[in-house]
């Protein structure tokens, strides 16, 4: 049977990681950055022929771009339980 947390304890590891974003040097970006990155990454590969064959172009193409996760892991055997961000 798997253990499910307590809603306390979502809670707390919900507020060690708003925390954990506001002391670090993050911030908040005000446009989706994805869209014009892609358009760059079209762009260089349709003016880049000689480097990359047009059978070959497709490999470095995301057709459904998304921006990554952040996910903080809780370092619960070390003093004030710090977080390791792990981005996916």
């Amino acid at each position: 049977m798997k253990a499910t947390p307590s809603s306390s304890t979502v809670n707390n590891i919900i507020n060690i990681m708003n925390d954990f974003l506001k002391s670090s040097d993050f911030y908040s970006l005000n446009k989706d950055l994805i869209n014009s990155f892609q358009k760059n990454i079209r762009h260089f590969l349709n003016t880049k022929t000689s480097l990359i064959r047009k059978e070959h172009k497709w490999k470095f193409i995301n057709l459904n771009p998304i921006p990554p996760n952040l996910r903080g892991v809780i370092k619960i055997h070390k003093p004030n339980s710090p977080v390791r961000p792990v981005v996916n």
